[in-house]
């Protein structure tokens, strides 16, 4: 697991999270993914804040 803090030009600061998983088995996905949510949920992440979009995707949904 990789955390970045990230501080993206018209967006404003993120904490990036990228794991690997040995597979992509739904059950798999789905415990990577509670393992990220508590890891925010940890550092104080609500999950009201967790963006799953990339952020060229947020940045073209914020020029329209």
């Amino acid at each position: 697991t990789v955390l970045e803090l990230e501080e993206v030009e018209g967006l404003g600061t993120f904490i990036e999270i990228e794991t690997l998983a040995p597979d992509d088995a739904p059950d798999t996905i789905a415990a990577a993914s509670a393992r990220i949510r508590n890891l925010l949920r940890e550092l104080g992440v609500s999950e009201d804040r967790i963006e799953a979009r990339y952020f060229i995707d947020l940045l073209s949904s914020k020029e329209t």
